[in-house]
């Protein structure tokens, strides 16, 4: 099947998990290659082409060159990347199968305030109701922690549910979150 270009690499691109990097040192993605792969500079100009954000991702212009990188290194062959270059329609099948990287840019750093709130007031149910007053609450309590950055970025990003019967998260927070189960506990009371 046959979709437009932005359409497909955004759907492949906001399937993926992971954090933006140096992962294949195998050329400078900025310069073209020897051979006909478009350089991950031509990639990142067509996909902001006419101020365009194909993603719809908020600060999409502070992770353009990111996500042209992780297009870049992955497994598509140089004439996809040169279709994506062109505005070609290419397979969106092949497209999703040959990221190698799992790439979401947008995931650095340390969240926000108001993300973990949206996380935990959107994880609201019959049986755990969490307003918005609770949800600003238990991320004061979360940002004011030892937890990791990664972990954080993990649970405002849905992939760690500390509103569910059991949490699991990495061995090295474990500690921090045994720290402060109680407080998140007091903002839900």
């Amino acid at each position: 099947m046959k979709t437009p270009l932005l359409t497909a690499v955004a759907v492949a691109v906001l399937a993926l998990a992971g954090a933006c990097g140096d992962s294949d040192p195998k050329s400078d993605p900025t310069s073209k290659a020897e051979d006909k792969r478009p350089s991950a500079s031509d990639i990142s100009e067509a996909l902001s082409a006419d101020d365009a954000d194909p993603f719809e991702i908020e600060g999409y212009d502070e992770v353009a060159d990111c996500i042209a990188e992780a297009i870049y290194d992955s497994k598509l062959s140089d004439d996809e990347v040169q279709n994506i270059v062109d505005g070609q329609e290419y397979n969106i099948d092949e497209v999703r199968s040959s990221f190698t990287t799992a790439v979401v840019c947008q995931r650095e750093g340390r969240p926000t305030s108001d993300e973990l709130a949206d996380t935990f007031e959107s994880q609201s149910s019959d049986s755990l109701p969490i307003d918005r007053a609770g949800a600003e609450c238990m991320a004061g309590v979360l940002l004011n922690s030892a937890i990791s950055d990664e972990t954080l970025r993990d649970i405002a990003d849905e992939m760690i549910n500390i509103t569910g019967l059991t949490v699991s998260m990495p061995s090295s927070d474990i500690e921090a979150w045994q720290a402060i189960t109680d407080d998140v506990v007091a903002c839900l009371a």
